[in-house]
């Protein structure tokens, strides 16, 4: 019951988004703000992802915060899910942090999802690479290696979490994912980890 009271009035916009250099999609496709489900839905199965590199995420938080519709005194959420974040220390790092502290400041929180079970070991191929300390760091950080492939977040998907005053949290399993779009929508993201989802 007190779920069903916190859901009403609750709309849902959707972005796609794929590589930087992508040509079939050079701008982040957008769906506006709608409580219609069936047409959200729809639109979703048109989307088709392909490619790999380089996500376009700046591209799609800026899309988020300029191209939906937010409502004045609703609670405003931006969930961005991905598996690749700009490279550390370049121009495009610096303007997705910037943008997730943009939406911070025009009340809007910004959440990370990293969602890939693989994301961990390219990211820690390249670490490895440029900074072996770095790479001993994060191993150090998640313990195990089990922990590393389930719960691995792209420190630049926490560093856009912290500035757009969200949680990053990171899964390769579908429901989680469908967990987290929920406490994050929903606002009950407080507990370390809401609620498990029903078979």
């Amino acid at each position: 019951q007190s779920l069903a009271a916190n859901i009403v009035g609750y709309r849902d916009a959707n972005g796609a988004f794929r590589t930087r250099d992508d040509k079939e999609m050079r701008e982040p496709a957008v769906r506006d703000l709608t409580s219609d489900r069936k047409q959200l839905s729809e639109w979703l199965e048109g989307i088709r992802a392909s490619g790999g590199g380089e996500e376009a995420v700046a591209d799609a938080l800026d899309c988020a915060l300029r191209k939906v519709s937010w409502s004045k005194a609703a609670r405003k959420v931006i969930v961005l899910i991905g598996d690749e974040g700009p490279t550390p220390g370049s121009s495009e790092h610096t303007r997705f942090i910037s943008l997730a502290a943009e939406a911070k400041s025009a009340g809007i929180v910004v959440n990370t999802i990293t969602a890939s079970r693989t994301a961990w070991l390219y990211y820690m191929n390249w670490v490895r690479n440029t900074d072996t300390a770095e790479a001993d760091r994060i191993l150090a950080r998640y313990e195990s290696l089990e922990n590393l492939k389930d719960t691995f977040r792209i420190p630049t998907f926490e560093e856009a979490a912290a500035a757009g005053g969200g949680r990053a949290v990171g899964t390769g399993d579908t429901r989680d994912i469908v967990k987290w779009l929920l406490a994050f929508g929903l606002g009950t993201e407080d507990s370390e980890d809401p609620a498990e989802m029903p078979p």
